[in-house]
């Protein structure tokens, strides 16, 4: 095998593929996202419940044209940010299945990955996960404990012990790569390439040596540098010929596209969580151990007090 050296490389089957025993549908949602679009200005305005809302329309619609599938069971996953996103869906899946929604869905579970949940567990897991990281020391993080009485988001202006503590935290975790706390913190932006070589030849042919100088270019053996492969290739016209793109419907496709005209209506979807594991859905819901923007130090584990349904 010879070792990568940062060309752009050659697709190849992965052995292990779920696809080896399931039928996936990967869907780009909501509206302005990977290769999706919206004709007008009106459907490009998405929020949380309207993202839920269209992603079970969009299954319903798939079975009712594909009626093969429709006895298969059905699982939905997602990872990041539509994680939060997911077990909206499934409940309304699940309230569909109820009401005598056609199709009848054979739906199972859901599976989610690194997701976010409630910004209120999300965000405050953070001190304590650079503590159980030692990114952060004992004294510093005991000191951060009994200031901010484990709150670490929302702080009293009048807390100065507490914000002179998160201020030390923050400069211990400064350099710290976010997605993958082992990895070099790189720059994170580039320009992006909007012409594909037709020979496909080397990254360091095409830009010589002066490419690993320029700062707005990532390096390699950075994360983001894969992002960056991933740019060139979706963006090549013969991948967007073999995946059926419609032609011009996307100048460039940008792989975390942050400027939606998104709303965020939904704060926690931890009542979700409860509410399908009390119908008996399946849930497969995993995270790295060393993601610092969505740490691992929470869980969803307790029932609260009083659980409302969801409407």
């Amino acid at each position: 095998m010879v070792e990568y050296n940062g060309s752009l490389p050659s697709l190849t089957v992965n052995p292990y593929s779920w696809t080896k025993v399931s039928s996936i549908i990967f869907l780009d949602s909501p509206a302005g996202t990977g290769f999706s679009y919206s004709r007008t200005s009106r459907g490009s305005r998405t929020a949380d419940t309207k993202f839920a809302c269209q992603g079970y329309d969009f299954v319903r619609k798939w079975l009712l044209s594909h009626p093969n599938f429709i006895a298969n069971p059905l699982y939905i996953a997602g990872d990041s940010y539509s994680g939060k996103i997911v077990p909206i869906i499934v409940q309304k899946m699940s309230d569909g299945i109820e009401a005598g929604d056609s199709p009848l869905l054979n739906l199972k579970g859901y599976s989610i990955g690194n997701p976010g949940t409630d910004p209120k567990f999300d965000d405050n897991s953070r001190v304590p996960f650079a503590h159980r990281m030692a990114i952060i020391p004992d004294e510093l993080y005991k000191k951060a404990k009994r200031s901010c009485k484990g709150e670490y988001r929302v702080i009293d202006s009048r807390n100065i012990q507490c914000a002179n503590d998160l201020r030390a935290i923050a400069k211990c975790t400064k350099r710290i790569n976010r997605p993958h706390i082992l990895e070099p913190k790189c720059y994170t932006d580039f320009r992006p390439l909007n012409k594909m070589d037709e020979n496909r030849r080397y990254l360091m042919e095409i830009y010589g040596e002066s490419y690993m100088s320029l700062p707005k270019y990532p390096r390699f053996g950075c994360r983001n540098y894969n992002k960056f492969l991933c740019h060139i290739w979706a963006n090549d016209i013969r991948v967007q010929k073999a995946l059926h793109i419609r032609k011009g419907t996307v100048k460039v496709w940008i792989r975390c596209k942050i400027d939606l005209p998104y709303k965020k209506d939904v704060e926690s979807a931890v009542s979700f969580h409860y509410y399908l594991n009390i119908k008996g859905y399946r849930a497969l819901i995993y995270r790295f151990d060393h993601i610092f923007s969505l740490p691992s130090t929470h869980s969803i584990c307790k029932q609260p007090k009083t659980l409302k349904r969801n409407k």
